[in-house]
């Protein structure tokens, strides 16, 4: 509160301060600073620990560094609302990481082509994103797993060391899984036809090392799916030349409980309602201008008839197909 030290003195800052909150929205409380985005305040109703904002979410709407991501997230927002449910701003807030993935992923999809179908043209309480096209539908449901709890959890990043592959793989399928038995939820209340395709979207940036497998290996979320594990050489000792190269067969990865995870399950006819995965290595804070890259796309080889998607139909970035037997792929025009 503004100390009088005189009536005059006390005249002239009330007039001053008014001036200000009129001209630039000055708040009295300071909780209440500016929004990251037109339109969106912080969030107080419901909310009974100020710590439940994100932390991510604050970091990007205070940070002096962000400019340039609050402006790019700005117009991802922009172009999402129509597609997003009617809470969406709250749960920015919240859960900035999995909204932050929704609106990326749409734009995307935008970006390429695709007709979205505006919420309010569809049952809102359907899978993230639906794709009409020629009277048919193509749903996409997004998730941005986080690193987990308890023993097999993905530990916090740290310079050199080992990296985590199997912890970082269990979240992905962990992921895959969760929108698995949504799928089954929404086939069995008629909102989606178990005949439709049906895409998971998958984006780690909140995994520690969750899109940092390299070139040359196969992506850990595409592990997650198909038995693929880690590259493998081996070498005649006495020689030292190499035999075999290739990457070892995984079925299973073995949780610190002792349970084991299988890791086929795009094998597997019960997972053929999963048409394909989608997944990106996008961070909210590596956002540059609007240029929202490239996407990635396994297709289900047990997915068939309608529920497959042609090749190429990402239009850009990586591609990967199973064909007999083998793991392949291509980048497509534009892809890394």
């Amino acid at each position: 509160m503004i100390r009088e030290y005189s009536s005059l003195v006390g005249v002239i800052v009330s007039a001053v301060y008014q001036k200000l909150k009129h001209n630039i929205g000055i708040e009295q409380d300071a909780q209440k600073s500016a929004p990251l985005m037109p339109g969106v305040r912080r969030t107080e109703s419901g909310m009974t620990n100020p710590d439940q904002i994100d932390p991510l979410w604050s970091r990007i709407e205070t940070g002096s560094d962000c400019e340039i991501q609050r402006v790019a997230l700005a117009e991802l927002r922009r172009r999402y609302l129509p597609y997003a449910d009617a809470n969406f701003d709250r749960e920015l807030q919240l859960s900035f990481g999995s909204c932050f993935w929704e609106m990326y992923l749409a734009c995307a999809l935008l970006d390429r082509g695709f007709p979205l179908v505006p919420k309010s043209k569809r049952v809102s309480a359907g899978p993230d994103l639906c794709i009409g096209v020629d009277g048919n539908r193509i749903w996409v449901e997004a998730i941005a797993p986080r690193a987990g709890e308890g023993p097999d959890a993905v530990p916090a990043l740290s310079e050199g060391g080992w990296i985590p592959d199997p912890q970082i793989v269990l979240r992905y399928r962990s992921a895959v899984e969760e929108k698995h038995g949504k799928w089954l939820k929404y086939v069995r209340s008629r909102i989606v036809s178990a005949d439709e395709p049906y895409l998971v979207a998958l984006n780690g940036f909140q995994i520690p090392h969750g899109n940092n497998a390299f070139p040359d290996e196969v992506p850990y979320q595409v592990q997650s799916v198909l038995p693929l594990g880690a590259l493998s050489v081996t070498i005649d000792r006495e020689t030292g030349q190499v035999l075999k190269e290739g990457f070892e067969t995984r079925w299973h990865i073995q949780k610190k409980s002792g349970a084991q995870v299988p890791t086929g399950v795009f094998l597997d006819p019960a997972y053929a309602g999963i048409s394909g995965l989608l997944f990106s290595s996008a961070h909210p804070l590596y956002l540059r201008g609007t240029d929202i890259g490239s996407l990635s796309h396994l297709h289900n080889p047990n997915a068939e008839g309608q529920k497959s998607l042609p090749r190429g139909w990402a239009q850009i970035g990586r591609e990967y197909w199973v064909e007999e037997n083998q793991l392949l792929q291509r980048s497509l025009p534009g892809g890394a």
